[in-house]
């Protein structure tokens, strides 16, 4: 069957360990995106960190961008946001203090910034890949209503473990949490997640489930990978990914995407993968 829409990743997917995009990689995409396949490039990062990946694959992935992990989808052809699902300073302050007691770090995310209550390592790495403007703030000085895109939370994966075992179980309707790597968690608003945004962008465009491609790596994109026709995980995906995908290509390292590309979209004719409801 031809796909008409591909769902990618970036960091553990497109991008390889070491934050660039191989020849390989960029060149099967645009190959997809000539054939009529709608590019769209799903992240968990801010949206100036996508800027790398979308001048590297142009003039594919040129029209659509889920970031923040689902909570905003941008329409980059005029430059406005589709969707986006914001938190507030209130949560913060409620998703802190339960995260006080298990040692993690916890930060934010307004659309623009990076927001610390001190400095931290992982701040300067967020500026430093996100290419994103960072502040050490005292959030008590935000007015109870600031909106706030995402809250995160960094620590030793161990710790990260046992805060998701431990979430209450009232908050299941209030937030939605994600790992998005070992070491770090992310509290979203509950109609955020990549899965839930290329869903409610499809059902704009009147794409259904069954023609949509869903590629990633961890387990912020395990809903993508599960709601797509075909759902493939990378060879370095997180084994709770792996569990959930139709299909198991290469790592990162070893153009896994591109290799995907190739067999389900380039290929003539292409395979094909599992009909699922939209």
């Amino acid at each position: 069957m031809a796909y008409r829409m591909l769902v990618i990743d970036l960091d553990g997917t497109l991008l390889r360990e070491d934050k660039t995009i191989s020849d390989e990689n960029a060149e099967a995409v645009r190959q997809a995106h000539a054939r009529g396949v709608t590019i769209v490039l799903a992240t968990g990062r801010a949206t100036v960190g996508a800027r790398y990946a979308l001048e590297r694959l142009a003039p594919a992935a040129g029209e659509y961008l889920v970031t923040f992990n689902g909570a905003m989808t941008t329409n980059l052809v005029t430059g406005q946001s589709l969707a986006v699902h914001e938190l507030t300073r209130a949560d913060y302050d409620a998703i802190a203090a339960f995260l006080a007691g298990h040692g993690l770090f916890t930060y934010a995310f307004s659309r623009t910034r990076s927001l610390a209550p001190s400095p931290h390592p992982i701040i300067e790495a967020e500026a430093r890949f996100n290419t994103i403007q960072t502040s050490v703030i005292d959030f008590a000085s935000l007015p109870p209503d600031t909106p706030l895109i995402k809250v995160m939370a960094t620590g030793d994966p161990n710790q990260v473990e046992a805060v998701l075992r431990s979430i209450p179980p009232d908050w299941q309707n209030r937030y939605q949490a994600v790992r998005s790597a070992p070491f770090l968690l992310e509290f979203l608003h509950p109609l955020a997640g990549k899965g839930q945004a290329v869903r409610a962008l499809c059902r704009q465009l009147a794409i259904p489930a069954s023609d949509v491609i869903g590629i990633g790596d961890a387990d912020n994109d395990t809903d993508l990978v599960r709601w797509a026709g075909l759902g493939i995980a990378m060879g370095n995906a997180t084994e709770s990914l792996l569990a959930v995908a139709d299909h198991v290509t290469a790592s990162n390292e070893d153009d896994g995407l591109a290799k995907a590309i190739r067999r389900f979209v380039l290929a003539d004719p292409p395979c094909s993968g599992k009909l699922k409801p939209s």
